[in-house]
């Protein structure tokens, strides 16, 4: 059987991905706050993490796929106020464009989407967890986790603590320590208020996924993905949240990082104002074409939105002389994409096979398609 390795952020090193329990993959990739649609960069990692699925599935090895939505957020509360409906309507609506988005882009692999509101008993759970052993304190309606008491900050983004000092992980005057962040704020976020030990609030940030994959996965998981852009201060926070609570930094065996999607030179992202979304996408490209440009540059390289255009014209050229059946998905081509998930040549490769390979060689390549990329040729 083909090993499939992949960049491990932590050890800054390539790694073979193998189950370690139950002869099954369990991963957890980071889903999107629901404040709008999802946009472009959204789609470029959730895609690859479904091929990355797809992938294990091909080779025979089970995969548990979850995903987490932020779906109470300050966020989400304020679009909400603006257009007159309330969080939870506006939250509901957005989920819901989620998944549609999702089936549209030819995701099936996912296991489960877990939605922060359907978790809050165990946020509060773990928070009351932490403050009893000594890792969280309250003040004035928040609780904070103390950092002086466990730290892992620099684990993932290996930036001397000299450097994190500088870059505070959020601005609170009631925290003792500079790089201490809430795990509760006592802010309302929905139309009633949700009640914890420390009064009516809502869960920071980094519990909430954090609460979840420990929830979902109580012996460890095998892989936690995400953005690049997450890796400080969010997934270094969820390390050591996790740490102190299981005592474990291998709780999560491996982390895994999909780059940017730039436009105009900067990340396409809300805050930035420059979001191209899925919906205005998928009017332009069907899910094939998209997927296929998505996955046409390395997960590990900056994509450029002019990229999407090129691949797409690419894929339009080949979908001409390839046929519209496969038949065994291409050998060669799994050699490759094993090798960390190098989408990049496989389809520099399919590109050399529509121009002047065999029939069956296009057959092949067409499979592999279907099976791996998510990608047709119909």
């Amino acid at each position: 059987m083909e090993k499939v390795s992949v960049f491990d952020t932590a050890t800054s090193g390539t790694v073979y991905l193998e189950p370690e329990q139950d002869s099954e993959i369990k991963m957890f990739v980071c889903g999107p706050t629901v404040q709008g649609p999802i946009h472009a960069g959204h789609a470029r990692t959730y895609v690859f993490y479904d091929t990355l699925a797809r992938l294990f599935s091909l080779l025979g090895i089970k995969v548990r796929f979850v995903i987490n939505i932020t779906d109470i957020d300050e966020k989400i509360r304020d679009v909400a106020l603006n257009k007159g409906v309330t969080p939870e309507e506006y939250a509901e609506e957005q989920v819901s464009g989620f998944i549609r988005n999702m089936e549209q882009l030819r995701i099936k692999s996912v296991s489960s989407l877990e939605r922060v509101s359907k978790h809050v008993g165990d946020i509060i759970d773990y928070i009351k967890l932490l403050i009893e052993n000594g890792f969280a304190y309250e003040r004035d309606g928040y609780v904070f986790f103390d950092t002086s008491k466990q730290n892992s900050f620099g684990y993932l983004s290996h930036l001397p603590m000299e450097e994190i000092l500088l870059r505070p992980v959020e601005l609170n005057e009631k925290k003792r320590n500079m790089l201490d962040f809430s795990l509760w704020k006592p802010v309302k976020v929905t139309s009633k208020d949700i009640e914890s030990p420390w009064g009516a609030g809502s869960p920071g940030w980094h519990i909430q996924d954090t609460a979840i994959a420990l929830k979902v996965f109580s012996k460890g998981y095998d892989i936690h993905g995400g953005a690049y852009e997450l890796i400080y201060p969010h997934h270094e926070a969820l390390i050591t949240i996790i740490k102190a609570i299981t005592g474990r930094t291998s709780f999560v065996r491996h982390w895994v990082h999909t780059h940017l999607l730039r436009i105009e030179g900067k990340k396409m992202s809300k805050s930035e104002g420059n979001v191209v979304t899925v919906n205005s996408l998928l009017e332009r490209y069907s899910p094939s074409k998209l997927r296929f440009a998505l996955l046409s540059k390395h997960y590990r390289k900056d994509m450029n939105y002019e990229d999407i255009e090129k691949a797409a014209k690419l894929y339009e050229r080949m979908r001409k002389r390839m046929p519209s059946e496969g038949s065994e998905p291409s050998r060669e081509l799994l050699r490759m994409v094993v090798s960390d998930i190098d989408t990049e040549t496989v389809v520099k490769r399919m590109e050399d096979i529509s121009s002047s390979g065999s029939q069956e060689e296009k057959r092949e390549a067409v499979a592999f398609a279907e099976y791996v990329l998510g990608v047709g040729f119909e």
